[in-house]
């Protein structure tokens, strides 16, 4: 048996610095020694939530998984090595669902035979996953050849509803029993059930090529338009994203603040007490960075969960020191840039709200950046702020790699529109001027139109009416200089 355990919560850890991800990695390891289980360095998260920042995990982990969606639907790559390397570590590519196995043998027969839950499951799954065969779903090297047949949620093995579903979703014995003799015509094909460590060492000496450059996404890249199922769309009217990702990022930014603020204690008793507090925070936190409350079809307690952990890190940070936030926490930062105030008149234009029913307007703020307060209801079903985007790169820090700023040419991503969670804020709207999310107001992804030269901030299905206050940071300087405001505006490191 081969156990993979990377993560201390189903996080959606795309959406947070390197310092939560390490975080999450070293309390689960922790966690597994206390049970005395030894797990595989192979790194695999909820919903197969991949990005370039993991090759800065190397010392835990050698292989992450990624699925071949995320290749196939944001690159249009039409083929696939079964394994590259980003980094130090090598990224096994894992491809296919068990549905589309079921559905792929049952596509001709006939339907009204099936029970009607699984017959209205596989039409579904057919309709989804479209049983499409991919070239890295199979392949060979040296003497050794493999199928990938299953990539996604267990629960397809034995139930036929969906999680979201709390009447329905309950173990199908009939569904299970499919499942089974399934993998048993497999055995009797004379394949071998294996694990993916077994298929790492199959692979020994291949030569993998260089992973090309990806932005942030899960297994499922298509139907979730990337990160944006989780950070902006809401599949129904308890979803609350951007309010749960800004409250969550509000959380860890006095959590950091406190951490800092105990680091000038002179008193080692104060400091040794102050510390229990904190890692209790870290592990509320990292609760309320769940992916579930989100995502999909989040449900009323999910939502009402990640709300939970949220207020449970703050006064946790509470019970440490009385912190008090805002512009002041920058005031260092900003003296080392200098006052400069800015202009009246935004840096970049036009800057337009849409399917929203409010105003924005441009403050001078710290060293010369300019605040931007959107104030809006919502409207229509996708309602956010535009601004223009100039150039023909995507420049901005993948996630967990918070000071290395890359830059890809947006002609190298197939679909017209990309999602990017921008984990420190930052993404650069034209020659040296930045746009700088402020986390804790908001942090929905940016839907980069690859074609349209815009950049939008937006929530799709939120309730009719409700009120929204973004605000962002708009700096003119150099990459090195927007980076190191970005990380310390919003506290990444």
């Amino acid at each position: 048996m081969e156990l993979i355990s990377s993560l201390y919560t189903p996080a959606l850890w795309v959406a947070f610095p390197f310092r939560d991800l390490e975080k999450s990695v070293e309390l689960n390891s922790a966690c597994l020694q206390r049970l005395q289980l030894a797990a595989s360095r192979v790194f695999f998260s909820q919903e197969c939530f991949f990005g370039m920042g993991l090759r800065r995990l190397s010392t835990h982990f050698d292989t992450a998984v990624l699925k071949d969606e995320q290749l196939y639907y944001l690159r249009g790559c039409q083929k696939t090595a079964p394994m590259y390397v980003s980094g130090g570590i090598r990224v096994l590519i894992a491809s296919n669902h068990i549905l589309n196995e079921v559905a792929g043998r049952h596509q001709s027969s006939d339907y009204s035979r099936l029970p009607p839950s699984h017959c209205e499951h596989l039409k579904k799954a057919w309709e989804t996953y479209r049983g499409g065969i991919r070239a890295g779903r199979s392949g060979s090297y040296g003497t050794t050849e493999w199928y990938w047949y299953h990539t996604g949620d267990g629960d397809h093995f034995t139930a036929v509803r969906s999680p979201a579903d709390l009447e329905g979703f309950q173990r199908d014995e009939l569904w299970q029993v499919r499942i089974e003799r399934l993998l048993e015509s497999y055995e009797d094909d004379g394949w071998e059930l294996a694990t993916v460590g077994d298929l790492i060492n199959a692979l020994e000496g291949y030569p993998a090529p260089e992973l090309p450059p990806l932005i942030e996404a899960g297994w499922n890249t298509e139907r979730a338009r990337g990160v944006y199922c989780w950070m902006g769309h809401h599949a129904n009217e308890w979803e609350k994203d951007a309010s749960i990702l800004g409250y969550v990022s509000l959380a860890r930014k006095r959590l950091v603040a406190a951490e800092r603020h105990l680091q000038q204690v002179p008193d080692s008793m104060t400091r040794s007490r102050a510390a229990g507090f904190l890692d209790a925070a870290w592990r509320a936190l990292l609760f309320g960075e769940a992916s579930d409350p989100l995502g999909w079809e989040p449900l009323p307690s999910e939502v009402a969960f990640a709300f939970a952990a949220a207020t449970a890190t703050i006064r946790l940070v509470g019970r440490v020191c009385d912190l008090k936030l805002g512009t002041g926490c920058l005031s260092a930062f900003a003296a080392t840039l200098g006052d400069v105030a800015g202009p009246s008149e935004p840096m970049m234009n036009p800057i337009e709200l849409f399917g929203a029913e409010g105003r924005w307007g441009v403050h001078p703020w710290l060293a010369g950046s300019q605040l931007l307060e959107a104030e809006f209801r919502v409207r229509d079903r996708v309602a956010g702020i535009r601004f223009p985007l100039v150039g023909s790169e995507l420049v901005y820090c993948p996630t967990a790699s918070e000071t290395e700023p890359i830059a890809i040419s947006l002609s190298d991503f197939a679909p017209s529109v990309i999602y990017v969670p921008l984990a420190n804020g930052l993404i650069r709207l034209g020659p040296e001027v930045f746009l700088v999310k402020l986390l804790e107001f908001v942090h929905v992804a940016a839907a980069v139109h690859c074609q349209g030269a815009c950049v939008c901030f937006a929530v799709e299905g939120a309730p009719h009416g409700k009120r929204f206050t973004w605000r962002f940071v708009l700096l003119r300087t150099s990459l090195d200089g927007a980076v190191r405001f970005a990380n310390e505006v919003n506290m990444c490191q």
